[in-house]
């Protein structure tokens, strides 16, 4: 009953959201496609010499042989823009390739390894979306038809690859748009005064901040969320979904009673979390995707 409440209290304003009730028999962890990666940038590493940046690629696996090019996910990494790497999100991906779609996961500086900002990470999550789209034909994907997503900071990123218009990496192709067709939000901080977000962007919330970029005509997106989560605290997640219906996006929201900040992390134990949320996840992509 207190859970119940505390979910009354801190979600009013919004539609009654659909609470995480299923018992997928889906493995937490999927056999996969055999993976490649590209390089789609190169920056400079904490020494001032040429470092590559390369996405990993997760084929589809039951589309492959379609003649027609399928959809894709592009998934961002969390990490607080400081640590953090691709292959924390393998299972998110063999499960996404399982189900139809080709995953690409994005490599991106961050602060341990090259010594920048979360400005820096948003340049090469746009960077990273318009490679994708421009290799749309070798990859075997559908340009129109590539969502983007992400755990914590990753959700960050895909968000300001739909909403942060004016921060580019110079050398960018600007003709090619980084915005993607449907976002996948997991936990995303998303730069209110009252998340961690405004602390670590260090005087540049205001510029990567989804919250201060809220405009209509945004892409659906489906959001997931834990009661508990003390790095993201609800409240945050509810004024921004306000702000978002207010301007006449669409937003799915699935609240998790008493889970924190941990949520769909298989490595900390959380399968049944990760395969609810996958699940839910692949059957939103689909129904924007639909042909």
């Amino acid at each position: 009953m207190r859970i119940l409440l505390l979910i009354a209290l801190l979600f009013a304003l919004l539609p009654a959201p659909a609470l995480a009730a299923r018992n997928s028999k889906t493995p937490a962890v999927l056999p996969g496609p055999s993976l490649s990666q590209q390089t789609y940038k190169t920056v400079m590493d904490r020494k001032g010499q040429p470092c590559a940046l390369s996405v990993t690629i997760y084929p589809a696996t039951t589309n492959s042989c379609s003649a027609q090019p399928g959809p894709a996910v592009v998934l961002f990494f969390g990490g607080s823009w400081k640590s953090g790497h691709p292959a924390a999100l393998d299972a998110h991906a063999r499960y996404l390739a399982a189900t139809g779609f080709t995953v690409i996961l994005p490599d991106y500086r961050t602060q341990q390894r090259f010594g920048t900002t979360a400005r820096e990470s948003v340049l090469d999550a746009r960077s990273a979306m318009r490679w994708v789209r421009t290799q749309a034909g070798s990859l075997h994907i559908d340009p129109d038809r590539i969502a983007a997503g992400g755990p914590s900071a990753g959700a960050h990123l895909a968000l300001c690859t739909a909403m942060i218009d004016d921060v580019n990496d110079p050398n960018d192709n600007l003709d090619v748009s980084p915005c993607p067709a449907a976002l996948l939000l997991i936990k995303p901080p998303v730069g209110t005064k009252d998340d961690f977000a405004d602390k670590l962007l260090k005087g540049r919330s205001a510029e990567i901040s989804p919250m201060r970029h809220i405009r209509p005509d945004l892409p659906p997106a489906i959001l997931f969320h834990g009661t508990k989560d003390r790095v993201v605290p609800p409240v945050t997640i509810r004024d921004f979904v306000k702000a978002m219906r207010a301007a006449d996006n669409r937003i799915n929201v699935v609240l998790y009673p008493g889970r924190g900040h941990e949520l769909a992390d298989p490595r900390a134990g959380n399968h049944e979390d990760f395969r609810d949320i996958m699940e839910q996840a692949a059957e939103f992509l689909w129904k924007q995707f639909a042909p």
